[in-house]
């Protein structure tokens, strides 16, 4: 079988320079949310290379991400999907004025989706328009009722070296630079029988301003980060945020809008499309089982630091009724000016506990990332 490429590749110390000039960069905040600087250290990966790192301030638009201008969102939720499917931000950072715009597209694009599959623990919808992203543009939602920390779920998504333990598709992440609240990613896609696909993406990590949640925003960036080569075809993701709260019936929710193009010209949309719920519901059963392991094994995510913990069960839990998604603007005072490098500093020491965890049984067949 193949050999499982690095899960991240060994990284020399970052210089302390740098390091004071990650931990005192001010987030900037896109309603709710509020960006973690360097946010994939901040759950326990590798920092950037120092040999790489800087290259974002050559190759992208230095477009200032704290003082970019607030949205006034009151255009078509149609706008967010065609701005997406012109790639037209490949050159530039993510910043708060797009993420403000994504937010708002999230709140007002129900009617732009068909469902594709449903039952208890999953919803698949796939976007109206065919013409857009691909034609690959889907939304998918999961529950999972027998998880309580948020921060589990999220370290599925973003702790890379434990993610190598049981995600068999999706591997050999590389963090290249990190930068007012963006970390350029690269990552492998394996496509058996087909050649690898790769990614060079922008990465952001946004905390709910009431630690109620996390979003997580990327697209791809530009490919002078990681040339193209000839071990896999270079893919292009439009977009993968996935927004991770509590469920109003307990558990955890995520909702996931992925909008890639795999580069197989030859297979149909359309039967892409018609793989993604049963690609998804694998995807679904091995986050929860890896949260339930970790649980077990009493694992604290690096990223605990940006959730509240989980209340105790009491019987008057239930007295105030389903909280409100945070998904909407913010409810209460800004929190854009606390202290994210405390937060960061925390979930780092946690990450020296992962060794510690058993490792999962890999699958025998790819699984959808």
């Amino acid at each position: 079988g193949r050999q499982r490429q690095s899960v991240i590749r060994s990284a020399q110390p970052v210089p302390p320079q740098r390091t004071r000039a990650m931990a005192m960069s001010t987030p900037w905040q896109a309603g709710s949310w509020v960006v973690v600087p360097g946010g994939l250290a901040a759950c326990g990966n590798s920092a950037p290379n120092p040999q790489e790192a800087g290259a974002a301030q050559s190759v992208l638009t230095r477009t200032d991400a704290k003082s970019a201008p607030s949205v006034d969102c009151g255009g078509s939720p149609d706008d967010f999907a065609r701005r997406l499917d012109s790639c037209r931000d490949a050159g530039s950072a993510i910043t708060r004025e797009e993420v403000q715009q994504f937010v708002h597209w999230l709140q007002h694009s129900d009617d732009a989706w068909e469902t594709l599959a449903t039952d208890s623990q999953i919803h698949v919808q796939r976007h109206k328009d065919r013409s857009l992203c691909g034609g690959v543009f889907v939304r998918l939602s999961a529950h999972l009722p027998e998880v309580t920390d948020m921060a589990l779920v999220a370290n599925c998504f973003l702790n890379f070296e434990d993610r190598a333990k049981w995600d068999a598709q999706v591997d050999g992440f590389r963090i290249i630079d990190s930068f007012e609240g963006n970390d350029v990613l690269h990552y492998t896609m394996h496509a058996s029988p087909l050649s690898d696909r790769d990614f060079v993406v922008l990465h952001a990590l946004l905390r709910h301003e009431e630690q109620r949640g996390l979003l997580i925003y990327s697209r791809s960036t530009d490919d002078k980060f990681s040339p193209a080569t000839r071990s896999a075809v270079r893919a292009q993701q439009y977009l993968m945020a996935t927004e991770i709260t509590e469920h109003p019936s307990g558990g955890v929710r995520y909702t996931t809008i992925s909008a890639v193009d795999p580069r197989i010209p030859f297979l149909p949309k359309w039967i892409m499309n018609r793989l993604v719920p049963s690609e998804f519901r694998k995807w679904v059963d091995l986050v929860d089982t890896r949260c339930k392991e970790l649980s077990a094994a009493g694992f604290q995510p690096p990223c605990a630091a940006f959730f509240r913990r989980p209340a105790p069960a009491a019987p008057c839990a239930a007295a105030g009724g389903a909280e409100a998604s945070p998904r909407g603007g913010s409810t209460g005072k800004a929190a854009a000016e606390e202290d994210d490098t405390e937060a960061s500093t925390e979930a780092r020491e946690a990450s020296r506990s992962a060794s510690t965890l058993p490792d999962m049984e890999e699958p025998a067949e790819a699984e959808a990332a």
